[in-house]
Parts: C-alpha cells; structure tokens; sequence
C-alpha cells in the first residue's frame, strides 16, 4: 500500500497530506465505501506496531490508518531508526490523506476487495538531523528550505520517484478478517499506480488491528 507514493520521499520525509475535502466527491460513494458489504466494515481506526523493513526503506516503522464514515481517510506512517521503534530514533513521518472508495470485490484474490485512495493535498516533514541534511543537500522536492519538525507544502512537487497531485490515485487490495485488516502487496510490476497495476495479492505480513471504532472524520497528525 502506498509503495510508489513512500518511495518518491524516499523514506526521509513526513508526508502529510492536508485535510482538505473533496467537495466533488460523490455522496454515494462516500456512502459505499462506509458500507461496502456485510464482510467487510473499515471505519475506525486501524494500527500496526513497530515492524523491520528491508530494502529501500530498512529500518524500523509503525503505521495506522484512520477510515471515516464520509469518504475520508489519514493514513499515517512513522520511521524509526533503531529497533523497538523508541521515540527518540524517530527519523521521519508520512502521513496521506483524501479520500477512500470501495468499487467491489477483487477478481484477483477472492475474499478481498478492490480499494481506491484518492490524494487530497501533501505536507512533508523531517525529523531525524541526518534526513534535514540529506533534504536540503539534495534539494529534495525543489526544496532547500527543510528545518527539523516544520512542515512543508510537497502537493505538486517534484518528488523522487513520482509527483503527488491533487487526485492522484492509488489503487490497492483490502481484506479484513474478524478485527484486522490487510492490504495489497506491492511490487515493481503491482505498484498500485493504475486500476492494471493494481496489486493481486494480499500483503500477510502486515495486519492492522482495529484500535478504535466509530469512524470520526481523522486527523493527521
């Protein structure tokens, strides 16, 4: 989930997208992706803990995502740089935020269900010194101007890897079973950048448990 947008910070950003509404957003999809089907129901709050990351991103991270009753949704993800995810390794937080549509269920993966986040707006912020240093030195996102804890506009910008706009889209897989959900396993050629790219199978390894009900309008934070 989310695997073209993250790598286009490169695992040394904040990304918080704006919470900003989409006015356009059709009434009744709002209310299809609050009720998609009696077996599966994703407003609420949902969280995994601290985790190991391989790859681009290694190091250590936790994520929740926040799904509410009207089509909107924050889904935020925190990096660590040592493990157990103490507070004071915090390097970097992503954060998205816009708007969520279930359009069916999935022909790829039997039980889940096809789901598309629409991007809304983007902030980005760095915590770690190391991440402020390698921003400003690369000019990442157009931008020298990164400082420790301030945000700062990305929607637009020049990212590595891709460029977010408002509407942009990811497409992606959710399953839910009892108190958690799962979401789509990315790859080079699933990325979820498309309805073709979208991914075919669910990601096993992550599986967020729901930590609140209710479904609220959420809160980046």
């Amino acid at each position: 989930m989310f695997s073209s947008c993250e790598a286009a910070l490169c695992g040394t950003v904040l990304l918080v997208a704006a919470c900003a509404h989409d006015h356009n957003h059709n009434t009744a999809s709002q209310s299809e992706a609050a009720t998609a089907g009696p077996t599966i129901h994703l407003p609420g709050h949902w969280a995994v803990g601290c985790h190991q990351v391989e790859g681009q991103h290694a190091g250590w991270s936790t994520e929740s995502v926040a799904f509410a009753k009207d089509g909107r949704f924050v889904r935020q993800i925190k990096d660590y740089t040592a493990a157990g995810c103490p507070s004071d390794s915090l390097d970097d937080a992503r954060a998205y935020t816009g708007t969520y549509r279930i359009t069916g269920p999935s022909t790829a993966y039997p039980g889940a269900y096809d789901l598309d986040f629409t991007i809304t707006g983007a902030l980005a912020t760095a915590y770690g010194p190391a991440a402020v240093a390698e921003l400003n030195g690369n000019r990442r996102c157009n931008r020298a101007d990164w400082a420790r804890g301030v945000r700062r506009s990305v929607l637009g910008a020049d990212c590595p890897g891709e460029t977010l706009t408002a509407g942009s889209v990811i497409y992606d897989l959710v399953e839910q079973e009892g108190p958690r959900l799962f979401f789509g396993a990315t790859s080079y050629f699933r990325d979820g950048s498309s309805p073709t790219t979208r991914p075919a199978r669910i990601d096993q390894r992550l599986a967020f448990d729901r930590t609140k009900g209710g479904g609220k309008a959420p809160v980046a934070h």
